[in-house]
């Protein structure tokens, strides 16, 4: 049974009056004998939307509709339904009205992708929603702001938009969606945390098309390992995770190119650098290019994931390492990093402190950065331990507080 979302005069995809489609005629909902929210939920779930809540059409600014009322008393069971007509529904509308037309209210899906497609210089934003759904974005209302958000997602930073141009994405896949009215405040690191309607029209009919930095990445991970602190390195690059080859130009000829790489991702990921390792092949193509952190004075806690220079492309190759093994993409080992110093912050109106007696919060300092100590399993020796390094003589667990340390 087709069905649809009709929104008045607006050209939202995700709430409006439902409307079917039976035997060729579209019509209404009646609400009378009842529309459960299973059934809403049924409703967004064809569309590929999520959730689902009831809603009168009238009052809700979904308009009033002059098409026949085909149902009435729809009512679902589980709301996971493929189809309408599975569920409960009565084809006798007598005595319906339009002000009782049944109205539907989707979630927006998030935005799980961002892929960059195009030729040369002009990339445009491709999204891919939850609902597995690809989509246009438009380009009406969109700014530098929301162009620094799109690369960010898609593993890159910086973010210019260019100029609109005739050139449309490339139909690498069907179009179902459209993003329209996109609002970003720049500082967000995917587009699900900006403001965003799925549309049916885009008014200038012009699609965004971004210019992000080459080759400063942001994410990486680690996948295929023996535990967290191990594994082939896979960067998020264009929208996709790939996995990726080590340096083919190794300065001194050996494996310090590849190290300088390992250790500025385990330094990305909050961990110290070990070593390089093999994990293998890996289910993911590589990308042609290379992920290359040497500089000639390279120490393994000195390089960012930022500072290293990537160049890759859609083509696919294979990967031979630093050491002559064929088709072996990146692999690291890391180490959890070294608590280097406690800084112990003041805690204010502690109850159980005596004139004499200091209280603090302890906040840990790993790699420069500072972090407070989860309390979970954290006991009186672990107290102790934490003020000798602090430079005091012992030291007590306190209760539980709900102070924390000052900024």
């Amino acid at each position: 049974m087709p069905l649809r979302l009709v929104n008045g005069q607006r050209t939202r995809d995700y709430k409006g009056r439902l409307e079917v489609n039976i035997g060729g005629r579209w019509g209404t909902v009646c609400s009378a004998g009842g529309f459960n929210p299973a059934a809403a939920r049924a409703v967004c779930a064809k569309l590929g939307l999520e959730g689902g809540r009831v809603r009168l059409s009238t009052g809700s600014g979904f308009g009033t509709s002059a098409l026949p009322i085909l149902l009435a008393g729809l009512s679902c069971g589980s709301g996971t339904e493929a189809e309408l007509s599975a569920c409960l529904y009565s084809t006798n509308t007598a005595g319906c009205t339009h002000g009782q037309d049944v109205g539907v209210v989707c979630n927006r899906p998030p935005v799980e992708e961002v892929k960059l497609v195009g030729v040369s210089k002009q990339k445009f934003a491709v999204v891919q929603l939850s609902s597995g759904k690809f989509g246009k974005v438009c380009r009406d209302g969109v700014t530098t702001k929301e162009a620094r958000v799109i690369c960010a997602q898609a593993g890159l930073t910086g973010g210019s938009l260019l100029a609109a141009t005739a050139v449309e994405p490339p139909s690498i896949v069907s179009y179902d969606r459209l993003l329209t009215n996109l609002r970003c405040l720049g500082s967000e690191l995917d587009l699900t945390a900006c403001k965003y309607e799925l549309g049916r029209v885009c008014p200038s009919g012009k699609s965004v098309a971004v210019r992000c930095a080459s080759g400063n990445l942001i994410k990486a991970r680690l996948v295929g390992g023996t535990s967290a602190l191990s594994g082939k390195v896979e960067v998020l690059y264009g929208g996709h995770w790939v996995a990726v080859c080590p340096a083919r130009t190794d300065p001194c000829g050996g494996g310090e190119s590849a190290e300088a790489t390992g250790a500025a991702v385990c330094q990305s990921l909050g961990f110290g650098f070990s070593k390089v390792a093999d994990f293998g092949v890996g289910t993911l193509p590589t990308v042609v290019g290379d992920l290359n952190c040497y500089h000639p004075s390279w120490s393994a806690s000195a390089f960012s994931l930022q500072s290293c220079s990537f160049e890759g492309s859609s083509a696919m190759r294979k990967c031979i390492s630093y050491d002559g093994q064929k088709n072996r993409p990146l692999g690291v080992v890391c180490k959890q990093p070294e608590i280097n110093a406690v800084s112990l912050a003041d805690l204010p109106n502690c109850p159980d402190c005596s004139p004499n007696t200091r209280a603090f919060v302890l906040a840990g300092l790993t790699n420069g950065i500072y972090g407070k100590v989860c309390r979970d399993g954290f006991n009186a020796i672990s107290a102790g331990v934490v003020c000798r390094q602090a430079g005091f003589k012992t030291g007590a667990l306190l209760a539980a507080a709900t102070n924390q340390p000052d900024s």
